[in-house]
C-alpha cells in the first residue's frame, strides 16, 4: 500500500514538471512573473504572522526575537514582490552576470587547486583542471552575452523538468511490482 501512495505522488510531481516546464518553454517571463506574486503573496503573510506573534508574545520575548522588525521585512518584500514583478524580469540579465562573474572566480580558484595538486604530486589533478577549463568556459559564455544566456537558461530549465518527467515516468514503470 506504501508503494502505491509513493508512485501517486510521484506521479503528480510528474505532471507538476511537466506543466512546469511547458509554461516555462511557452511564457517564461508570464510563468516566472506568477511565481514571484505567489512568493511575494507567501512573504506578506509570513510577516503578518510574525507582526502578529509578536504582539502575542511576551514583551520580554517579543523583545527578544525580533518577530515585529522580520514581520516587516518579510511585508515590505512581499509587497514589493507582488507590485513590482518587472524588476525581477528587468534584473535577470544582471543577475545572470552575477552568475557568470562566480562562476569565472570559481574557475580561477578551480585552477589553483589543480595546480596545488600537481605541485604536490598529488593524483587526479588533471580532473580538477578539466574541471576548471569547463568552467571557465561556460562563465565566457555568459558574460559574452547575458541576455542570450537568460534565454538559454529558462530554456534548459523548462527541458530539464520535462526531461526529469519523462525520466520519473520510465523509473515509476520499470519498478518492481509490489509483491503478493
Amino acid at each position: 500500500m506504501k508503494k502505491r501512495n509513493e508512485k501517486g505522488t510521484g506521479i503528480i510531481q510528474i505532471i507538476g514538471e511537466i506543466l512546469i516546464g511547458i509554461l516555462l518553454f511557452i511564457r517564461p517571463i508570464g510563468f516566472t512573473t506568477g511565481i514571484i506574486t505567489i512568493f511575494g503573496v507567501l512573504l506578506v503573510v509570513a510577516g503578518i504572522a510574525q507582526i502578529i506573534s509578536y504582539f502575542r508574545s511576551d514583551p520580554l520575548d517579543g523583545a527578544a526575537n525580533g518577530s515585529l522588525s522580520k514581520g516587516l521585512l518579510e511585508m515590505v518584500g512581499g509587497l514589493f514582490c507582488v507590485l513590482d514583478q518587472e524588476w525581477f524580469i528587468v534584473t535577470f540579465p544582471a543577475l545572470t552576470i552575477l552568475y557568470g562573474i562566480g562562476m569565472l572566480v570559481s574557475g580561477f580558484t578551480k585552477i589553483e587547486s589543480a595546480t596545488n595538486m600537481a605541485r604536490l604530486k598529488a593524483g587526479q589533478w588533471t580532473w580538477g583542471l578539466l574541471s576548471a577549463a569547463l568552467t571557465l568556459i561556460c562563465a565566457i559564455i555568459i558574460l559574452s552575452n547575458p541576455f542570450t544566456s537568460t534565454i538559454v537558461l529558462w530554456r534548459f530549465v523548462a527541458a530539464s523538468f520535462i526531461v526529469e518527467a519523462v525520466v520519473d515516468v520510465i523509473a515509476i514503470f520499470l519498478s518492481k511490482k509490489e509483491p503478493s
